[in-house]
């Protein structure tokens, strides 16, 4: 069971709405605090127990501190017990007040049960409230430019973004084997397909000769061109350099921001 607290709606499923007036609207919720420490390896799992208000609306004598204790054999069943407590100066046994069946622990699911209440047992359906977790977006694919699967291409410490397919030169065993101004020509499927590029210390190049830019080493004019084609709608460029002057360049734009290479090349 996870870390997190759990709650549970349990309802009065007798025909005449037997538990009575003990449950308000004739239901209850019971919140599951989970205690891994004490859990059994991936069997079962324990924890302490509370319902609302107070403790009270399951059995008077528990649902509170460590009186309180579920097991749960993460297969079926889910048990409520009451630990530990003197009533009348006479010691009680641990007693089961709440069974869960077919338990689960995921949100919106449901099952049936039994509430024990004076050596009755009532029927009660039960169904885990609350949100669903979000699940983390993708941010899509993601491109790293000057990277590849060798030694002679180091990552830098800038985090990546997602899980970056790579691009370079052939020799670095990258993803796309090509130089960024070229990218569009030998994989023109990729135009458009990347939610965030990160040019990763290729160098500057912004005064090549177009006559020869396709051979040229470092980020050129064409270059840009080529990764904001790569870029979706709202994509991110992300730059990163070493002017060998102490300390990196960094630029982060938009796919449509206008840019400059030669007032990064000066900066």
């Amino acid at each position: 069971m996870a870390s997190e607290e759990i709650t549970v709606k349990v309802t009065d499923a007798t025909p005449d709405r037997e538990i009575g007036n003990r449950w308000m609207n004739g239901f209850t919720l019971v919140t599951l605090t989970p205690d891994d420490t004490k859990s059994t390896g991936n069997t079962k799992s324990t924890g302490m127990w509370r319902s609302a208000p107070n403790g009270s609306e399951i059995d008077s004598s528990g649902g509170t501190k460590e009186q309180a204790r579920y097991e749960w054999d993460k297969q079926d069943t889910l048990d409520l017990m009451v630990v530990g407590f003197t009533e009348g100066g006479k010691k009680i046994p641990p007693q089961t007040i709440l069974t869960l069946k077919k338990f689960d622990k995921l949100v919106g699911q449901s099952g049936t049960g039994l509430f024990f209440f004076r050596r009755t047992s009532y029927a009660v359906t039960w169904e885990i409230v609350g949100e669903p977790p979000k699940e983390e977006e993708s941010p899509g694919r993601t491109l790293v430019v000057g990277r590849g699967t060798t030694k002679t291409s180091p990552k830098s410490k800038v985090p990546d973004v997602g899980t970056p397919e790579t691009m370079g030169p052939s020799n670095w065993k990258p993803t796309y084997p090509t130089l960024l101004q070229n990218a569009l020509k030998k994989y023109p499927d990729l135009r458009g397909q990347f939610a965030d590029i990160f040019i990763e210390r290729i160098g500057i190049n912004p005064d090549v000769d177009p006559a020869s830019e396709g051979t040229a080493i470092g980020l050129t004019p064409g270059g840009v061109k080529a990764a904001r084609d790569l870029l979706r709608s709202g994509g991110t460029l992300r730059i990163l350099q070493d002017p060998g002057g102490g300390g990196d360049v960094r630029f982060t734009g938009k796919k449509d921001q206008r840019f400059d290479l030669q007032r990064l090349y000066d900066y």
